[in-house]
């Protein structure tokens, strides 16, 4: 599963029958963030009369999911939206698709396609990172080493995690990623790191490229 980035905000309008579609998506990693989120889309809409939600969010690996209709007739928003989440694969993301209506009824059958749509349109444009659990590594240095490794490390995908003096002469850090080897070959075979556990960071995935269109003749 795949989720927007720690922070994102992000938002898509759609127009159907004069009626306007804004959809806001957030990364909300508890039910609590959901509600803010909830409620900062209210405050920034106040004159909308529709502020309808879905969400999928991952606690502790349990699938919470959670809908609104936002006073359209009962089915016609939030499951579709949730709908829309849940074909994207994503979690520990809110949307709130706000309605400002324009006069045309659209039906059960528009509200859904309208709604669910909005979701889809806001998930193509939103960047997502995937969880990944990478080993930690902790490891002892010279002073005058310290900078030369670390820069080598991070050029190699490693982020250092903690930093702590040892003795007057060295300094000891731990650091996740895959580079215990990288260490003994810069150091020519004196050093190497000890396992300190795991760490969980997350990776940005490349946008997917669209697909080619027919070749004409």
């Amino acid at each position: 599963m795949t989720m927007p980035p720690c922070g994102y905000r992000g938002t898509g309008t759609t127009e159907i029958k004069k009626s306007r579609f804004i959809c806001n998506l957030a990364r909300t990693d508890s039910e609590a963030e959901a509600r803010v989120f909830l409620g900062d889309v209210r405050s920034a809409y106040p004159g909308a009369r529709h502020h309808c939600l879905a969400y999928v969010i991952c606690p502790d690996n349990v699938r919470l999911t959670r809908t609104s209709d936002g006073g359209e007739p009962a089915g016609t928003a939030g499951v579709p939206m949730l709908n829309a989440l849940l074909g994207a694969e994503v979690e520990n993301v809110t949307a709130v698709v706000t309605r400002y209506f324009g006069g045309i009824k659209l039906g059960a059958g528009g509200l859904v396609r309208a709604y669910g749509g909005a979701v889809t349109q806001a998930l193509a444009a939103m960047p997502r990172v995937m969880a990944e659990t990478r080993p930690v590594w902790a490891l002892t240095l010279p002073y005058a080493a310290v900078g030369r490794i670390q820069e080598e490390l991070m050029r190699q995908g490693a982020v250092i995690l903690d930093l702590a003096y040892g003795t007057a002469t060295d300094l000891r850090f731990t650091y996740s990623g895959d580079a215990p080897d990288l260490v003994a070959r810069l150091t020519q075979g004196t050093l190497q790191p000890e396992p300190a556990g795991q760490h969980l960071v997350e990776v940005a995935l490349a946008p997917a490229l669209p697909q080619p269109g027919p070749v004409s003749s």
